[in-house]
């Protein structure tokens, strides 16, 4: 019996920049809104400018640090898991292009 191998390949890794970004924000901000913070609250945690957050929830950003959706997730205390799929939605949009 045979059976069909799937690709391990995350979705992310096939879409574009501006995608990631919008799904990115979306994601971001669904987790800030059910772990209850304020967005001031979260700025004065990572010692962020409150335009900063404003951008990656709202995609208006070229290229988003890995490092600062990992800060994010750890705030919002985010599963391993989700924290993988933000942090691979960030690393497409420092490395691909948008055309």
């Amino acid at each position: 019996m045979s059976e069909t191998v799937e690709s391990a390949t995350p979705a992310f890794e096939a879409a574009t920049p501006a995608l990631c970004r919008l799904q990115l924000g979306s994601e971001l901000r669904q987790l800030r809104t059910q772990s209850g913070m304020k967005a001031a609250e979260v700025c004065r945690i990572l010692s962020w400018a409150g335009s900063k957050l404003t951008r990656l929830e709202t995609a208006d950003n070229g290229i988003v640090e890995p490092a600062d959706v990992i800060a994010l997730c750890q705030i919002y205390e985010a599963t391993p898991e989700k924290q993988r799929t933000l942090t691979g939605y960030a690393t497409v949009t420092k490395t691909k292009k948008d055309w």
